[in-house]
């Protein structure tokens, strides 16, 4: 592949089209300048890039490598799967063999059907290609899967386009007004959804990024964003609800400028003490929302809107347009409760739950459902209301529920429900002497605290003429 062959399709060189001396950081090593960044990536993508159909698997960490390993995908015009590092062994194993990935990046459980490849270079990790690739077709325009239900394990994808990934970082950039000058802090994991906009957010306008795997609790968290000049803080609900305990104006160094909140509906009261502590230092507190299927941005309330609209999560953003139809499709009053849409062109093309599926063109055509509930005002901005679909926001993890009743007992012994940023279980007694075990077992895995899971035992589970639960009836159990 010619340069310019290259570099009029490959994301990872409309991400790296800046000049930036302090372009990127991790735990381990100092700043190094995109020009830097660009020689490694160009040494890995050479390595990778005789592979037929190139699908990888990326064991994404907070960290350099990761980085690389993931602009080198792009540079070859590759489809990444972003991956959990920390995923158990056997998961990892499971999501191998559905997939047939010709590459694995990170890895840590590699069978023998995987030969280890040293590229050249010394600061380049190796990497392993599959033996006897499938030769399975990938869709020419496909470059992200993501995970849909946080850190279960379950094989279900979101597809991203190129389109759809590049077309996200220029509307969040464009909406937190970032400039070559920021610094994004990169805290929050790279295979997460949010976790990977930062990034792509901050490089797409030849920004610097530094990547972390510390902690909001540790002082030296604090000590090393302050050093690196850290200015834009990305946060879920569980770290503005630890910011707004510690104090923000005590632990934020002075070079956070800009504070933005996704990942889950912060309630109303914090949200408004963050915006005051924020606003009173001078800085800038967005609210936004979106889910992995728009990759992952749709909306974002500014800062200077705040104070009119607390309760919203803003305007649709640039390119994108939202909606409210009712339970037939029709379009809502102004101010009526329904279903919220959204329409853009960083909308996925799909979903994917084997390798078959990679093949398959764009079967939603710039049109997400988002299984939300809400109301627009006149002038645009959208206040959620709840959900229609199956899934849970945990400390900023999107939780398939029907995978957590699969993960915690036999079909039809265990039930979940959400309610704010808790699971609710309903397990039938034959489950009970093993949920307690399971359900800690489970938050290990998911990274979450046990207590985000309550159990409630009962003799038998409601179930809908169709088979299925009773959701609505297990409620009012409680």
């Amino acid at each position: 592949m010619s340069s310019d062959q290259q570099n009029t399709d490959d994301l990872s060189h409309a991400l790296l089209a800046g000049r930036n001396p302090r372009c990127v950081r991790d735990d381990q090593q100092d700043w190094i300048s995109s020009d830097e960044l660009r020689r490694r990536v160009e040494i890995l993508a050479s390595s990778i890039a005789g592979v037929d159909n190139r699908l990888i698997f990326l064991f994404a960490n907070n960290d350099l490598a990761s980085l690389v390993g993931l602009l080198a995908a792009w540079a070859v015009r590759g489809t990444v799967s972003l991956i959990d590092p920390l995923l158990a062994a056997d998961a990892q194993r499971s999501l191998v063999e559905k997939y047939q990935p010709e590459i694995l990046l990170g890895a840590s459980a590699v069978s023998g059907d995987y030969l280890e490849v040293k590229p050249a270079g010394a600061d380049l990790p190796a990497f392993h290609a599959l033996r006897a690739p499938t030769g399975s077709a990938v869709h020419p325009e496909l470059r992200l899967l993501l995970s849909t239900s946080g850190s279960t394990g379950s094989p279900k994808f979101v597809r991203l386009s190129r389109t759809a990934v590049l077309t996200n970082a220029r509307q969040i950039a464009e909406a937190l007004a970032i400039t070559s000058d920021d610094v994004g802090i990169a805290h929050l994991p790279l295979h997460y959804s949010y976790g990977m906009s930062i990034v792509t957010s901050h490089l797409v306008k030849g920004a610097s990024v530094t990547l972390t795997s510390g902690k909001v609790t540790d002082t030296s968290f604090w000590r090393r964003i302050g050093e690196d000049g850290g200015s834009h803080f990305p946060g879920v609900p569980f770290h503005y609800s630890v910011l707004d305990r510690l104090g923000i104006a005590r632990v934020a160094p002075a070079s956070i400028k800009t504070f933005t909140q996704a990942g889950g509906q912060l309630d109303l009261q914090t949200r408004k003490r963050c915006y005051e502590a924020i606003d009173g230092r001078g800085g800038r507190f967005f609210i936004m929302y979106g889910q992995t299927e728009a990759g992952p941005r749709m909306t974002t309330l500014q800062h200077a809107d705040f104070l009119r609209h607390s309760a919203s999560v803003g305007q649709a953003l640039s390119g994108g347009r939202l909606s409210i139809l009712d339970d037939d499709g029709v379009a809502a009053a102004i101010g009526v409760e329904g279903n919220v849409i959204y329409d853009g062109p960083n909308v996925m093309m799909g979903y994917a739950e084997s390798r078959a599926d990679l093949a398959a063109p764009d079967l939603f055509g710039g049109r997400l459902d988002t299984g939300d509930r809400g109301l627009l005002t006149g002038d645009g901005f959208l206040t959620l209301t709840g959900r229609n679909q199956r899934f849970a926001k945990v400390a900023g993890l999107r939780i398939a529920l029907d995978d957590v009743e699969a993960a915690l007992g036999a079909s039809g012994s265990v039930a979940a429900l959400a309610r704010g940023e808790t699971i609710l279980l309903f397990a039938k007694a034959s489950a009970a002497p093993d949920i307690a075990e399971k359900t800690r077992a489970l938050a290990r895995r998911l990274r979450l605290p046990s207590s985000s899971f309550v159990t409630t035992v009962v003799d038998e589970l409601p179930i809908n003429t169709n088979g299925k639960f009773d959701y609505r009836a297990l409620g009012r159990l409680l």
